[in-house]
C-alpha cells in the first residue's frame, strides 16, 4: 500500500478506503478475481483511477488491504507469555471464530473464485504470513531442540492446513472437534 496504515489516517483516506474495499469485497462475490479490473472497481466506487492509485499499486494491493481489513479484527494480546504452540492453539481458534462469522461472504466469494486461484492463495498466503508473524515474534517457549524458524514454519502451516480444509475445502465441523484436531496435528 501506499499510505502507512500505522499512522492515523484522516476521515478522506478512511472514506476512500472503505470505498474501495467495499465495492471489492462485493465484486467477488459476483465474479472471479481475475475477471475484476481496476476500472470496474473505480466506476462501483465513483472514484477516478488516479485516486486508486493513490492509495494501491494494483488489484492485488487492494486484496491483500482486503485481508488486512479483515484478520485485524483478530488480537492477540499479552501473547509473550504464550508457548509457541499456545500461541497456535489460541490463533486458531480466533482465526476459526472470524471465518465462522463471515462464513457467508466466504462462500459467495469461493462460488466465483476457484480454490486454486489466485484470489483464495493469496488469502491463504496471507494468514500464513500473519500466523508466521505472531508466532515468530514469541520471546518464550522457543528453547525447543529444534530452530526456531523450522518450528514457527510447522505450526504455522498445522494451523493454515486445518483452516484450508474446513473452510476453503468447506467440511463444516464444530470449532470444538476443529480444536481437537489440532492439538491432535500438534501431539
Amino acid at each position: 500500500m501506499k499510505i502507512d496504515l500505522d499512522h492515523k489516517l484522516t476521515r478522506g483516506a478512511r472514506r476512500t478506503l472503505t470505498a474501495f474495499s467495499s465495492v471489492f469485497l462485493n465484486l467477488l462475490q459476483q465474479e472471479a478475481f481475475e475477471k475484476i479490473t481496476v476500472n470496474q472497481i473505480c466506476t462501483d466506487a465513483d472514484y477516478p483511477r488516479t485516486t486508486f492509485y493513490n492509495y494501491f499499486e494494483d488489484k492485488y494491493d487492494l486484496l491483500n488491504y482486503c485481508w488486512f481489513l479483515i484478520v485485524s479484527d483478530i488480537q492477540i494480546n499479552d501473547s509473550q507469555h504464550l508457548t509457541p504452540e499456545q500461541a497456535a492453539h489460541l490463533y486458531f481458534g480466533n482465526l476459526y471464530d472470524l471465518l465462522t462469522e463471515r462464513k457467508e461472504l466466504l462462500g459467495k466469494i469461493l462460488l466465483h473464485n476457484d480454490i486454486d486461484g489466485q484470489m483464495v492463495q493469496s488469502f491463504v498466503n496471507y494468514l500464513k504470513k500473519e500466523v508466521n508473524q505472531i508466532i515468530g515474534d514469541l520471546k518464550s517457549g522457543l528453547e525447543h531442540q529444534l530452530p526456531k524458524d523450522l518450528l514457527v514454519a510447522y505450526l504455522s502451516e498445522t494451523v493454515m492446513v486445518l483452516l484450508t480444509w474446513v473452510f476453503i475445502d468447506q467440511h463444516d465441523l464444530p470449532k470444538e472437534t476443529a480444536i481437537d484436531y489440532l492439538e491432535k496435528l500438534l501431539a
